[in-house]
């Protein structure tokens, strides 16, 4: 294991606000990678080797007695029981070695830190890839046969209402998922989308992982999440098919102007329709069927229309439900056929005008 440039610079940096004295890191060679003192970096240091060959901390009391050392104190790196490093602290003896200790434990939990993270960075960009090739059924089965299971399988699609995540907040989303979710999940967050492959976990579960998760991505970034989660399928080659019905599921959402925060593709019906109708044809449609209503009356129109379908076009039930009095329902009924020339009494114009009125 080689530890960069750029890590021992890191560890460099936060150990030198430790202590006053010159600090060196220096690779299983013996070769300075950084240090406080910049005209040492890249030059050689036999005792810094000589502590990787002997697995101990070397005292340097004469700098003659090392090539290219200086008096001080070089202690092993160690991580898993190997030596990946050495760090150096540049002084007498007497005055640095107290600070041994100290130094190996901080570097060493810095060195983990930064593998920690580095696996981190190594599997988010890894899922990327995963989804990408998932996505455009690229045929690289290779890097996803590991999922070719016989447990049942989830595809969950998240996107916010702008349909788009900024850099900075894809990456606290990503931390969000990192802190909710097992390894039966598989995650990833690109292209303004969550996505998400559940493994093995039980519907119900999932729900209220994306319940807790939609609600802490609210108050870390002020950003409503919606999900849509596909039926469930065991072979990872319908991945894709599974992954549209999610973006089905989403566009039923949006399309219908549903307050649900998660919705089940497998519990759609009219939804699996409705969901896959673009927005221009949406819109299209709405002027056609609504161009004379003003903008004054649409609101009340459109609540008489979705509450007389809620009480199965009942004038009784539907009046109760509006607080006005049977005959003001009457009246408003026969206003919109006036207005629309289509009769909400009948079923073939009362379903144009209920679509109208709920597509968004």
């Amino acid at each position: 294991m080689r530890i960069s440039d750029h890590t021992a610079k890191m560890i460099v940096e936060k150990l030198k606000d430790v202590i006053d004295y010159d600090l060196n890191f220096f690779d299983q060679e013996g070769y300075i990678i950084y240090s406080t003192n910049s005209k040492r970096i890249g030059t050689y240091h036999e005792a810094a080797k000589e502590c990787v060959v002997q697995n101990k901390t070397i005292f340097v009391d004469n700098e003659r007695e090392y090539v290219g050392a200086k008096k001080g104190i070089n202690i092993p790196v160690t991580i898993d029981g190997e030596i990946i490093a050495v760090i150096g602290i540049t002084g007498n003896k007497d005055e640095v070695m107290k600070y041994g200790n100290i130094i190996k434990k901080m570097t060493e939990i810095l060195v983990k830190e930064q593998l920690v993270e580095k696996n981190r960075l190594k599997k988010k960009d890894m899922n990327k890839y995963l989804f990408e090739s998932l996505i455009n059924e690229l045929d690289d089965y290779g890097l996803y046969r590991y999922l070719e299971t016989e447990d049942e399988k989830f595809v969950i699609v998240g996107r916010n209402s702008d349909n788009r995540f900024l850099l900075k907040d894809s990456d606290q989303i990503y931390k969000i998922l990192e802190n909710n979710l097992s390894n039966n999940f598989v995650y990833s967050v690109f292209y303004g989308e969550i996505v998400i492959l559940a493994n093995n976990v039980d519907k119900i579960i999932i729900k209220k992982k994306l319940e807790k998760i939609r609600n802490q991505i609210h108050d870390v970034i002020d950003s409503r999440v919606y999900f849509g989660i596909s039926g469930s399928f065991k072979i990872i080659n319908e991945f894709k098919k599974n992954y549209d019905n999610c973006l089905v599921a989403l566009d039923w959402l949006d399309n219908l102007q549903r307050k649900d925060c998660v919705v089940d593709y497998s519990t759609l019906d009219m939804g699996i329709l409705l969901g896959s109708i673009k927005k221009d044809r949406i819109k299209k449609f709405k002027e056609v069927v609504l161009k004379d209503i003003s903008d004054e009356d649409y609101n009340i129109y459109k609540d008489l229309i979705k509450i007389y379908a809620t009480n199965n076009q009942s004038i009784t039930k539907c009046a109760e439900d509006l607080f006005v009095h049977k005959n003001t329902v009457q009246y408003r009924l026969n206003k919109l056929r006036d207005i629309t020339g289509l009769d909400p009494r009948n079923v073939e114009d009362f379903i144009r005008l209920y679509l109208a009125f709920i597509l968004n």
